[in-house]
């Protein structure tokens, strides 16, 4: 797997359940390989396979967890 490392900044988590359910629903996508979610920094960090994962898919795991994010550089 290609190691590509894409960050986001997501809004709306006020425990580590939140957090939790963020990299739950990233790492539910086949192609990525870990994702780290910090509820104090409000940063997802996701590694994954640029062939297999766009960023836009990790936005929607992102959405469909109920929070919003933006791609960060």
């Amino acid at each position: 797997m290609s190691a590509t490392v894409a960050r986001f900044k997501v809004q709306g988590m006020h425990c580590q359940s939140c957090a939790t359910s963020v990299d739950w629903e990233i790492e539910d996508i086949d192609g990525v390989a870990d994702a780290k979610t910090s509820l104090a920094a409000g940063l997802t960090e996701v590694s994954f396979d640029g062939a297999k994962v766009k960023p836009a898919d990790l936005l929607a795991a992102i959405q469909r967890a109920g929070f919003t994010a933006e791609p960060i550089g």
